[in-house]
């Protein structure tokens, strides 16, 4: 999804019907790449024409150099949450912010170029 410019809006497959289908009406006109698993999951009939199935996918990401216009700012993803409302409310991170934290991570753990996992 990078690749392409776009962002990603991870969701995680245990969540309640009600709850899944309340963030994709939220999020709107949107591609729903799934696992084999969860595709018929979230297959409903507003969304169907949406699921691709991740196994299914053609492989690679093409000739499309839209990511290299991308810049720092540019939306990585979006995380829902409930908000005191309990109706899904998106929280967007950018790269710089992702970034930034994988910095401060690393710093506060001590982890440089010497740790391995």
């Amino acid at each position: 999804m990078l690749y392409s410019g776009c962002f990603y809006i991870p969701l995680d497959g245990e969540l309640p019907d009600n709850r899944m289908q309340d963030i994709l009406s939220v999020v709107g006109d949107c591609l729903i790449i799934a696992d084999r698993a969860s595709a018929e999951r979230v297959r409903s009939e507003e969304n169907k024409d949406r699921v691709i199935v991740f196994e299914d996918a053609p492989e690679g990401h093409g000739d499309d150099d839209r990511y290299r216009f991308s810049c720092d700012t540019d939306p990585m993803y979006v995380i829902f949450t409930s908000g005191s409302t309990g109706k899904p409310k998106g929280v967007v991170t950018s790269h710089h912010a992702a970034i930034d934290y994988i910095d401060a991570f690393a710093e506060a753990a001590e982890i440089d170029d010497t740790v391995v996992f």
